[in-house]
Formats: C-alpha cells, sequence, structure tokens
C-alpha cells in the first residue's frame, strides 16, 4: 500500500524532530562541559543534570532576549534552541531586569550544596524553573523539590512548567514566610542579608552545605 502525502509528511517531520533532539543533546552536553569548566568544578552529577534539562521547556517561545553587556538585551537570530546553550543570562522579564542566571555560577553553587537522590530541596526564588528542573534531576525521582517564587506572574509560569512532574511542587508567596516540610538542602536564589529564621528551623543536620552555598550568591537571578 502506498502511503498518502500526509502520512509522508508526518513521518518526515517526525524523522525531523527525532533527528533536531539528537543534535540538541550533543548541544546540551557540549553546554554543561563548559558551563562546569567556567565554574571550575568536576562534578559528573551536576554535568549529567545540566546536559539533560532543556532549558528551552522553561524560557517560552523564542527568540529570546540575551543579556548583552553593558546591560542590553540581544534577541537569538531566530527560534533555534541552540542559541540557549550558552554560559549566558537570557531575559525573563526583561523590563524589569530579570533573568534566567549564570549557569556557571549556578552550577557552582549547586555542586556546592550537593542535592543527592531521594532529598528533599527547598528553591527559594525559583523564577520559571530552570535550576529547578536541574535540582529535581539530581534528587531524582525518590527526591523531591519544593519551589517557591514570590512574583505571581513568574509563579504561573513556574507552575505550568512542572504540572506533569510529581516530584515538583510549586508554590507562590514570599519565601522567608512560607512554611515547608523539613529540607535537606535549602537553595536560595533572592536577595538576602542573613538566613530567614524559618530556613534555620527547617534544615536538617547537614543543611548548612545548602544555605552556606546559596547564600555565597547572596541574591540575583534565578
Amino acid at each position: 500500500m502506498t502511503p498518502t502525502s500526509e502520512q509522508v509528511a508526518a513521518h518526515t517531520a517526525l524523522f525531523l524532530d527525532i533527528m533536531d533532539q539528537d543534535e540538541l543533546a550533543i548541544v546540551r552536553r557540549a553546554y554543561a562541559k563548559h558551563v562546569l569548566a567556567n565554574a571550575d568544578i568536576d562534578d559528573a552529577r551536576v554535568g549529567a543534570a545540566f546536559a539533560a534539562v532543556r532549558r528551552e521547556q522553561f524560557l517560552g517561545p523564542g527568540p529570546w532576549p540575551m543579556l548583552r553587556w553593558p546591560h542590553r538585551y540581544v534577541p537569538t537570530p531566530t527560534d533555534d534552541p541552540v542559541y540557549l546553550y550558552q554560559d549566558a543570562l537570557v531575559g525573563i522579564v526583561p523590563g524589569r531586569g530579570l533573568n534566567n542566571g549564570q549557569p556557571w555560577l549556578h552550577a557552582m553553587l549547586i555542586a556546592a550544596a550537593g542535592p543527592r537522590p531521594g532529598e528533599h530541596v527547598v528553591h527559594i526564588g525559583a523564577g520559571v524553573g530552570y535550576y529547578t528542573a536541574i535540582l529535581a534531576h539530581m534528587v531524582g525521582e525518590s527526591g523531591r523539590v519544593t519551589a517557591i517564587e514570590f512574583d505571581g506572574g513568574l509563579a504561573v509560569r513556574l507552575a505550568v512548567n512542572f504540572a506533569s512532574q510529581p516530584n515538583v511542587r510549586a508554590m507562590q508567596g514570599d519565601g522567608t514566610q512560607i512554611e515547608f516540610d523539613l529540607a535537606d538542602v535549602i537553595y536560595v536564589n533572592a536577595g538576602a542579608t542573613r538566613p530567614a529564621d524559618i530556613w534555620l528551623d527547617a534544615r536538617d543536620a547537614e543543611s548548612e552545605r545548602a544555605l552556606a552555598a546559596a547564600f555565597e550568591k547572596g541574591g540575583g537571578d534565578a
């Protein structure tokens, strides 16, 4: 039986999509190597997470605004997600200077925090969730992540991005006030001069590794 033109078109589109995803997987692995090299770390688990998580799934449709110095956004040439795999800031609300943060810096801090399979991570200032997904990859299906975002618009995007991922709970609110379960790691991407009391109360005996790592950043982009 000769396939119809519609069947041929559908098969071709599927083949091209598979090919594109295979190519992007190669790009992500190269991106992960560059990010870890820039962070001056050698952490296979962090590298695997950066190579696995698709940045384009969290940043909305392209073209994307890339932050270039001094302080101006330049759109990517097209909506090809390959442009997102740079060790660079991407605007999530450019008009307010809110960005998907610097990959090498997050890689360094996440490596210092060292989330392990089966653990509970709380991500405060989760933004649209790209780095939440990195954390979720590291704790695996046996672990879980509570992602908290103060900004209402970003919190909506965060919830949509994790609607089908059962080990991530997205919440909107003030991360210094919302109560959450005892955490193995508390990863903070928000300006703060000291750990909030609620974070100290929600740590387990080893959680200093998380708070110390998060506060080296002292605030910034999620």
